[in-house]
């Protein structure tokens, strides 16, 4: 049986700790899926998490070793964070980025942090208000764009760092917007998945198990993470990873 938490494996057989710990590091490392996202990559509402959550059933699709790093209220700016700090872990074999709502970002407070405006109490509204007191149009443009920089800037990181990475949108209806063109051309979408092929559709989380049962706050359930995990293996296939 093997127990897993981030960085270390730790085995449970005859050989001793110390003997486990040199053939690891003779074997380099075990290679790792990590998966970063909100309470739709955790698993909110899910009886049992850790063995029902899409990552934890896409690992068991591609016979890979999987963290779920996802966690509930998570904003893009955390999901940064993680992936520079995944990006420089020689056990990344793959790290997959679900983003959320362009408008999940955090604000420097005594908190220390809001995270995302109207998420954690007063001081987080105030800041929207200030905001957005004549201008909510261009506050959501620059939200979008900062969105799109989120992407760009984490997508040339890894593709630098020679990791295998893949995207997706958990469930912000998300596409095409005015005054973001710029931006848009210069993600690689060959590596986001819902992002359309041969249908008009910019696809979710949502939009991939939209017939499955949600919980009673709207999260996938079993079925509908079972669901998003096929989505995520058959790219996977596509691109002919892990063969």
């Amino acid at each position: 049986m093997v127990k897993k938490r981030l960085g270390q494996d730790y085995t449970r057989n005859s050989l001793s700790q110390k003997t486990q710990r040199v053939a690891q590091k003779r074997s380099f490392h075990l290679q790792m899926i990590y998966c970063v996202g909100d309470s739709f990559t955790y698993g909110d509402e899910l009886t049992d998490p850790s063995t029902s959550a899409w990552p934890v059933v896409l690992g068991k699709l591609l016979n890979k070793s999987v963290t779920n790093l996802g966690k509930n209220g998570t904003g893009n700016t955390r999901i940064v964070k993680r992936t520079i700090d995944l990006a420089f872990r020689d056990d990344a074999e793959l790290i997959i980025l679900s983003w959320v709502g362009p408008y999940r970002v955090e604000f420097f407070n005594k908190k220390p942090y809001d995270i995302w405006p109207g998420r954690q109490g007063a001081a987080a509204s105030e800041i929207t208000k200030a905001l957005t007191v004549t201008q909510d149009d261009q506050f959501d443009l620059w939200l979008y764009r900062k969105w799109l920089r989120d992407i760009i800037l984490t997508q040339n990181l890894l593709q630098n760092r020679n990791k295998k990475y893949l995207m997706a949108q958990a469930w912000y209806q998300w596409g095409p917007m005015p005054g973001t063109q710029d931006l848009w051309d210069k993600i690689n979408w060959s590596y986001f998945v819902g992002y359309p092929d041969s249908s008009p559709d910019y696809e979710t989380f949502g939009y991939w198990c939209a017939d499955a049962p949600k919980g009673s706050n709207n999260h996938p359930l079993e079925l509908a993470h079972q669901q998003i995990a096929r989505k995520f293996y058959d790219h996977i296939r596509n691109l002919s990873w892990f063969s």
